[in-house]
């Protein structure tokens, strides 16, 4: 089975619908439905009950589940392998718009200045800074968050085989 079909039942599931999931993939609907369907004749079981256009895990599918989640962990940290022997002398920060953060940047590279190194700092939106930093196009990103949903991030970040370190707690900020 290809390693991009874990990420495709994952999709799958927490999307709801092949259709909706397909989008998020960028593939087309169709296609996503083959690839779901040779995957389960492959593995001897449905992973998936299909009822009025709805999707729901049989049995079978909650445990295939619990291991695709593991499975695409694993690879994720695998693909990350390269990185831990890169040269990481460089900052690379995405941000939410925030003077704050860009003027710390700002000071820190003044008191900090390097020599045939390029930092990047990037001012965008919350779900961009997430997706820079997924992606690794980022090490790092910056953010506001308030306490009442502080608790979806951190479990994002679980998801993704990173950490989020509250670096001011008297204001609702979160590193």
């Amino acid at each position: 089975m290809d390693s991009k079909c874990f990420r495709y039942f994952i999709e799958v599931y927490e999307c709801g619908s092949i259709n909706k999931a397909a989008k998020h993939l960028g593939l087309s609907q169709p296609n996503l439905s083959v690839c779901i369907k040779n995957a389960e004749k492959e593995l001897g079981f449905s992973v998936f009950s299909r009822n009025n256009n709805r999707i729901q895990l049989t049995s079978e599918g909650e445990l295939f589940l619990k291991s695709a989640h593991k499975i695409v962990t694993e690879l994720d940290a695998i693909g990350n392998i390269p990185s831990l022997f890169v040269n990481k002398g460089n900052i690379s920060v995405s941000s939410t718009y925030s003077f704050d953060f860009m003027n710390l940047f700002m000071q820190f590279k003044k008191k900090n200045p390097a020599r045939n190194i390029e930092d990047s700092f990037k001012e965008t939106g919350l779900i961009q800074v997430i997706r820079d930093v997924v992606d690794k196009r980022y090490r790092m990103g910056l953010f506001y968050c308030f306490d009442s949903i502080s608790e979806s991030y951190f479990e994002m970040a679980e998801k993704y085989n990173m950490k989020l370190i509250p670096i001011a707690k008297s204001k609702p900020l979160i590193l």
